[in-house]
């Protein structure tokens, strides 16, 4: 890095309203870029996946036999920021997973095992049978019957709430996150045995990103978009899919498809990462002529 600013131009620059005269400056600001064109070329690169042991200066090594041209392996690629807009390492993902999820994790509610609760609950097993007494705005936690048993529609709430395929109405949802869950997180110790005290990654191993799936395919010559939008719940429960096909005033056919598909939060980051480690890396041939150009150019 250090040597590529000894080609970028100097500007003056005063640093101080009070020294007398200016200090001469690198500009850091001076661009350099690829054009479009040529980074759509397949001809002019080949693709490559980012390997876990990989940084810009060993490709650049490997590739363009100096780590010196690690500014060519970003720049052809639209990468500004190294730090994020390159793949974290495994152990590092991990990590910066554990501790985003981290403040969602203390103290969640397992909803796997909320049915088996429920039928402990009208039984009048301890702790459970204190969520059929506990009442929000007027209902109880646990609706039950004459006989004492919980009714049909909490228990199978719980059990329907990790297959969201099988939910049919925004309440059930509301129901689960905003009576339930609240008063039993708020009472860690009191509901000790529904209550789960993890880490983040767990959290997220454990819990759903919603979101549309908005897929665009262009006839013509066969470009397939992929874009997902983050949507709550009760978007999701609300949503059906739909697809719209027409033409441009170019003349393109195009199809756009909106669905909707769930994934854990893990498997969300994860994704993201992977989707970083394809790259195109220019040819080598090309090198001796793209440094002229950006000296030309930098210079300018």
């Amino acid at each position: 890095m250090a040597k590529l600013f000894n080609y970028y131009p100097k500007t003056f620059y005063t640093s101080n309203n009070n020294t007398s005269g200016v200090d001469a400056v690198t500009n850091i600001i001076a661009r350099f870029g690829f054009e479009q064109r040529l980074k759509e070329n397949s001809l002019t690169f080949y693709p490559y996946q980012i390997q876990d042991s990989d940084t810009p200066e060993i490709i650049a090594e490997k590739y363009y036999d100096s780590s010196e041209r690690h500014w060519i392996v970003l720049l052809f690629n639209d990468i500004i920021d190294p730090q994020w807009d390159w793949p974290l390492k495994n152990d590092t993902l991990m990590n910066y997973i554990d501790k985003k999820y981290t403040a969602n994790a203390t103290n969640f509610v397992d909803d796997t095992n909320m049915p088996g609760h429920l039928i402990k609950a009208s039984l009048n097993v301890e702790p459970f049978k204190t969520l059929l007494t506990e009442e929000f705005n007027g209902r109880k936690l646990g609706d039950i019957t004459d006989n004492g048993m919980v009714t049909a529609s909490d228990a199978l709430a719980y059990q329907r709430y990790n297959d969201l395929s099988e939910l049919t109405t925004r309440a059930i949802m509301e129901y689960i996150d905003f009576t339930m869950k609240p008063i039993i997180t708020a009472n860690p110790t009191k509901y000790d045995r529904l209550v789960t005290s993890t880490t983040g990654i767990t959290w997220a191993r454990t819990y759903n990103k919603n979101y549309f799936k908005i897929i665009t395919t262009t006839a013509n010559d066969g470009t397939i978009t992929v874009d997902k939008f983050n949507i709550d719940k009760g978007t999701y429960l609300e949503t059906s899919t739909s697809s719209n096909s027409y033409v441009t005033d170019a003349g393109e056919s195009v199809t756009v498809v909106i669905t909707k598909d769930t994934q854990t939060y893990y498997d969300y980051e994860v994704e993201e990462n992977e989707e970083k480690r394809e790259i195109k890396l220019l040819k080598k041939d090309f090198i001796p002529d793209v440094e002229k150009e950006f000296k030309r150019i930098i210079r300018l």
